[in-house]
């Protein structure tokens, strides 16, 4: 049975903006799996469920990296590794250092542009890389980040 809690909580948190140990009982209830609070905080603890602020800037639970399910049968497979399909050539790069915390929701600010020179946006607690279209030189990425964060163009 623990097992399968473990497991449904995974995919829970996984597939959903999960914010509360409430709203976890809630979706648990939906595969007929009924968990006390003081067992599901042992789950949480066990799992190594951090929370994280969403790009929506929601806090949200999220599962460690080392703590990913692997990849089920059925998932896209290119060649010898699941899910992979190949590299991108890219242009500049931008390492945007942050305070703890802010990255999230700058780096979905960066997103909402949706700047034809930006390739993909990746952040961390404290970081952000801004990664360019290929041929895009580091001043046209500044600029096309600029509406966002002001600061980078001074």
């Amino acid at each position: 049975m623990r097992k399968k809690r473990l497991d449904a909580i995974r995919r829970h948190i996984l597939r959903s903006e999960i914010s509360t140990q409430e709203e976890l009982q809630t979706a648990l209830l939906s595969e007929d799996i009924s968990v006390s609070q003081a067992t599901l905080s042992r789950d949480l603890e066990i799992l190594g469920i951090e929370k994280s602020t969403s790009p929506s800037g929601k806090k949200v639970y999220i599962l460690p990296r080392d703590n990913r399910p692997p990849s089920s049968r059925g998932e896209l497979r290119i060649g010898r590794t699941e899910g992979f399909i190949g590299p991108v050539d890219t242009g500049e790069m931008l390492l945007l250092n942050t305070a703890e915390g802010h990255a999230a929701r700058i780096a979905s600010e960066i997103e909402e542009l949706s700047a034809p020179e930006v390739a993909d946006v990746f952040f961390g607690p404290t970081h952000i890389v801004v990664i360019g279209q290929k041929g895009t030189t580091r001043q046209a990425l500044l600029c096309a980040i600029a509406p966002a964060i002001p600061e980078v163009l001074r």
